[in-house]
């Protein structure tokens, strides 16, 4: 919608690197993570911006409350769980040379996300 910004890692490391999507440069991250808070940042200043929609992938409640709080906004989780993503992954043809890494990202989230729901 006009007015809605949408910030999302894997965008902002594509753009900044021009790899496909979902392969990664380790040294890349921080300079991501900077990007994202420098839009954050200058979205909260904004009267031009009608809604900042934060895409994150954080499995720790606290973290995700932190955040929420900083913001001022709502926590919308994804209504998929663990053997839908994996079933994604699999049949997601943009992750073919990184399926195994992303299987055992999702398994290593939804375990921290178990932990401490």
């Amino acid at each position: 919608m006009v007015g809605d910004v949408i910030i999302d890692l894997d965008d902002i490391i594509q753009a900044i690197t021009i790899l496909p999507r979902y392969e990664r440069c380790a040294g890349v991250v921080p300079f991501a993570f900077a990007v994202r808070d420098a839009i954050i940042e200058q979205a909260c200043k904004s009267d031009e911006v009608r809604m900042l929609w934060v895409i994150a992938c954080l499995p720790n409640k606290d973290e995700r409350e932190r955040i929420a709080s900083r913001l001022s906004a709502d926590v919308v989780m994804m209504d998929v769980d663990e053997s839908e993503c994996l079933r994604r992954v699999g049949n997601d043809p943009a992750r073919a040379t990184v399926r195994l890494l992303s299987e055992r990202l999702i398994r290593e989230w939804w375990e921290e996300y178990r932990s401490n729901a």
